[in-house]
């Protein structure tokens, strides 16, 4: 890596939005990302929830993608086997409900 090389990569970020160290790593970029999103989400989100379930379970719901989420972007590259399970259940909730996420 040369001296160059963080320049390089805050240019990326600054002209396509993403970096090549962001690429490097795309997966803990995308759940880190999709993390603080719903964080903010579920902070500045006005009461909604998906028609079939109700505001409590949406909630439920919320905070276990930002659970698993934020698990997987810790600096750990081994998981105990519930958090294992609480990341894959994570992409798998994003998964089913994220077109259920707006304001």
């Amino acid at each position: 890596m040369t001296f160059l090389h963080p320049i390089k990569n805050l240019y990326l970020k600054l002209t396509r939005g993403v970096g090549c160290c962001d690429l490097a790593d795309y997966d803990h970029y995308i759940a880190k990302k999709i993390s603080k999103d719903l964080t903010l989400y579920k902070k500045e989100s006005p009461q909604g929830y998906p028609s079939h379930l109700t505001q409590e379970k949406w909630d439920e719901i919320i905070d276990k993608m930002i659970k698993g989420f934020d698990l997987h972007t810790s600096d750990r590259y081994m998981y105990e086997e519930e958090e294992g399970k609480s990341i894959d259940e994570a992409g798998e909730l994003f998964g089913k409900y994220m077109f259920n996420i707006w304001i």
